[in-house]
């Protein structure tokens, strides 16, 4: 590994590190954000506008749990008798932090 490679393996690092701190503080501020907001109204910040979202969740019928569950066995057995073919995913960096 060449210097530069070092270089960018330890931002890389650095920078992981910040976005978990980073992403632990916004889950903290979200209820007060929520709190904060008036439904159907922006809120202008600094470099943009806070407006609420919600996404809607769906609950499907039993039959059509059914045929989802259905699909994810019969998926998961062409996978284990080798039907279904594995296609190899473009690599990615991956970075896992100590365990102290």
């Amino acid at each position: 590994m060449n210097e530069e490679q070092k270089k960018a393996l330890l931002r890389y690092e650095e920078l992981k590190i910040q976005a978990k701190e980073i992403d632990a503080e916004l889950e903290e501020l979200k209820p007060i954000l929520v709190k904060a907001i008036p439904v159907d109204k922006e809120i202008k910040a600094r470099y943009g506008v806070f407006v609420l979202k919600a996404r809607p969740k769906w609950e499907y019928s039993i039959p059509t749990q059914a045929v989802e569950k259905d699909l994810r066995e019969t998926k998961k057995r062409e996978e284990a008798e080798g039907i279904a073919k594995e296609i190899p995913g473009k690599p990615y960096p991956e970075y896992r932090e100590n365990k102290e």
